[in-house]
């Protein structure tokens, strides 16, 4: 367990750098646009004066495919920090979990009171068995593991415990896969976004 907390703090450390790295990053291209549209705004008046230069107007030329690649760097740096963030909150969770406290609220999970397993395990509500290990991102998430609670599927189950020791044996490329699923959770197609991940792990995880 303390391999693990050291692994979590870690991972928060490094990504808390390079959150603030990436702020910073955003701050400068925030008021770069902004001086850049200042700049074309005065250039264009002055430019419509009676006896101002009218090549000044020549300078949207540039200008805008500026303005626009400027616009394109802060969206991609807003994703970039998004995942940052989206580690950080992965791993202060597991820290809290290991230390006994469970900071994300129970999912209100419809269920028969008479399952057989009710009698052994308390499977759904605060401080159940549900509530410890549910770490999906969506209530669909949260209402799908319910659902393999509710009725395992024990066909598959060499299979599954082959797919969760692979997950286990890297615990950084497990700890990545969570965060870029967490931040990409409100996109629409989900799916999509871990194909582009999986295929190029460089270019998601660029070094910065």
């Amino acid at each position: 367990m303390a391999e693990r907390s050291a692994f979590l703090e870690g991972q928060k450390t490094q990504a808390l750098r390079k959150a603030r790295l990436l702020k910073r990053r955003i701050r400068i291209i925030s008021w770069s646009r902004l001086a850049l549209v200042l700049t074309l705004l005065l250039s264009s008046y002055w430019a419509m004066q009676v006896d101002g230069p009218s090549q000044l107007l020549g300078l949207w030329i540039p200008g805008i495919p500026i303005f626009l690649l400027l616009v394109r760097w802060y969206e991609d740096l807003k994703v970039k920090l998004k995942f940052k963030e989206a580690l950080v909150a992965i791993a202060d969770e597991e820290i809290s979990a290991i230390n006994g406290d469970l900071t994300r609220e129970f999912s209100v999970i419809n269920h028969d009171k008479n399952h057989p397993f009710s009698r052994e395990l308390d499977l759904f509500g605060p401080q159940s068995l549900h509530h410890h290990i549910n770490r999906a991102w969506t209530n669909a998430g949260a209402e799908f593991l319910a659902e393999e609670m509710k009725s395992p599927p024990f066909k598959d189950w060499q299979a599954r415990q082959d797919y969760f020791k692979e997950l286990e044996a890297d615990q950084d490329w497990a700890f990545q896969y969570r965060a870029e699923g967490q931040s990409s959770g409100e996109q629409k197609d989900v799916k999509a976004v871990f194909n582009i991940w999986a295929n190029d792990r460089f270019k998601a995880f660029p070094a910065f």
